[in-house]
């Protein structure tokens, strides 16, 4: 995701004085430490500035260090085929990647699963989620620092597919995410993939007028991998009559098949690269924009 943003929106304070101990110092008792600190700046601005007084100690700001900060999020997207048995994993997973927004699909939770948003959730981070009640499966939930202006959009229900829809701010742009789940057609749910079609069409009808940038993502359970199939070609089809891009190239799912997708708009020109990763945590990859 290519996005220019302040500096401090995804990482340390700007500006952080902090003090250091210094060396030792001839002549002080056979070398001992000389109980001195030094200040220092913290910053991601390059051009020299004046030096400037603290109390009555001056900091000269022309002796900076340049320190490479984070300026864009990192956006994860993973079908979890369940949290339950996977929190400790996932909760690490957060931390390690130091993810900024990590949209899980089928999380299987319900309601009365509360508890475990404690276990799952960073103590910096927020999340917005929606379970599927009435019968097991499904379920979305959007985890994202707290340091991020995200709200929760309204958007009218389907038959078809569960989504979720976030806008976060980023700098003085907005930018929609919606994360997408469809169960896969079967006798017992009753769903097919004309309801789909149906559905998503005038769900995207919709979308596509919002303003700001777009992008729309989840476990579609259409195998694009496959061209030539009827199916594919309509969606793909339909993805192009609304000037709509998918972006994932490569299998999502241990039998090789791409069903996690990534959609933008064609002129958005938002995604710089994608990367699909299996780190063992789900029969699904997981997507890194």
């Amino acid at each position: 995701m290519t996005r220019s943003m302040n500096c401090d929106q995804f990482s340390v304070p700007i500006g952080v004085i902090t003090n250091h101990p210094n060396t030792t110092r001839r002549g002080y008792r056979g070398g001992k430490q000389w109980p001195k600190k030094i200040k220092t700046l913290i910053t991601c601005h390059h051009k020299p500035v004046l030096t400037t007084k603290t109390n009555t100690e001056s900091i000269n700001r022309n002796n900076l260090v340049n320190i490479n900060l984070k300026v864009s999020p990192t956006l994860c997207l993973l079908n979890s085929r369940s949290v339950k048995n996977k929190i400790n994993n996932l909760y690490e997973y957060i931390i390690d990647n130091d993810l900024d927004i990590f949209i899980i699909t089928e999380t299987w939770l319900k309601d009365k699963d509360d508890f475990l948003l404690n276990q799952l959730i960073p103590d910096n981070y927020d999340n917005e989620l929606m379970n599927r009640n009435f019968k097991k499966g499904g379920g979305i939930i959007n985890i994202f620092k707290k340091s991020i202006d995200c709200k929760r959009v309204a958007s009218p229900k389907f038959t078809s597919f569960e989504h979720m829809a976030i806008s976060i701010k980023v700098r003085n742009e907005t930018l929609l995410i919606i994360s997408i789940y469809r169960p896969p057609p079967s006798k017992s749910n009753g769903l097919t993939f004309d309801l789909f079609m149906s559905e998503f069409c005038s769900f995207v009808s919709d979308t596509a007028i919002d303003t700001g940038k777009l992008i729309i993502l989840g476990d579609f359970n259409i195998h694009v991998d496959k061209p030539d199939e009827e199916n594919v070609s309509k969606f793909m089809h339909l993805l192009e009559s609304f000037n709509l891009q998918q972006h994932i190239t490569k299998p999502t799912h241990t039998q090789n098949h791409t069903l996690d997708l990534v959609i933008t708009r064609e002129t958005d020109a938002i995604i710089k690269s994608t990367e699909v990763v299996n780190h063992l945590i789900s029969d699904h990859y997981s997507i890194f924009l």
